[in-house]
């Protein structure tokens, strides 16, 4: 490809599109960690701490009721 493009070496492929590469003498393995972690900290929820919502697994959801007027938040 050198001969028709102009075109450098980077290394070995650490990130690309969202996934961590790591490479071991066991194989590759792919992580979205670092992706992950930048959404959690570009909407300020990193520091959030989790909480116990218990729910009966049975329940049915219906759509009744009025639409969000603004329901960009929730998305």
């Amino acid at each position: 490809m050198h001969k028709w493009y102009q075109m450098k070496d980077l290394g070995d492929l650490r990130y690309f599109l969202g996934l961590e590469i790591t490479r071991s003498k066991h194989g590759i393995y792919t992580s979205q960690q670092k992706y992950v972690m930048d959404l959690l900290t570009d909407t300020n929820i990193l520091n959030s701490k989790p909480i116990y919502l218990p729910m009966d697994p049975t329940t049915s959801l219906t759509q009744e009721g009025q639409a969000l007027k603004e329901p960009d938040q929730y998305r």
